[in-house]
């Protein structure tokens, strides 16, 4: 593990404003990291693409790495809004895509509103879309 912290009784830039930090405070914050960074970026580099970088230029692979990390927030964001909490919050891209982006629906403009009729294996529902 590398840190940026000072050991105890070394010396160090006054300015840093880092606090010393021995091997036992150095493992407790590592094990009091939130946990889910690693399966962020598994999924941005397997499920998003991000992993397979298209050429050899620094600026176009940054470039790719931010449309993916920027599509994973979106696909994050819309994961929090469209299941509430629900079952599929955690679940793979690849999931999120069979449940939600292949299904057929129709969009009905009716009282000045719009209806999302969505059908799926026999199962019917009516979702308002807010203006």
């Amino acid at each position: 593990m590398v840190t940026n912290h000072p050991a105890p009784d070394e010396p160090c830039a006054s300015d840093a404003g880092l606090e010393e930090m021995g091997l036992k405070g150095l493992l407790a914050a590592s094990n009091n990291r939130c946990g889910r960074s690693e399966h962020a970026h598994g999924e941005i580099k397997s499920d998003f693409a991000g992993g397979m970088l298209p050429s050899g230029s620094f600026g176009s692979n940054s470039c790719w790495l931010m449309l993916a990390c920027l599509s994973y927030n979106l696909v994050a964001h819309f994961r929090h809004r469209a299941t509430e909490g629900g079952d599929w919050m955690h679940c793979r891209m690849k999931r999120l895509r069979t449940i939600f982006f292949h299904t057929s629906g129709k969009l009905v403009k009716h009282a000045n509103g719009y209806t999302l009729n969505i059908t799926r294996n026999k199962l019917h529902r009516q979702v308002p879309i807010p203006l």
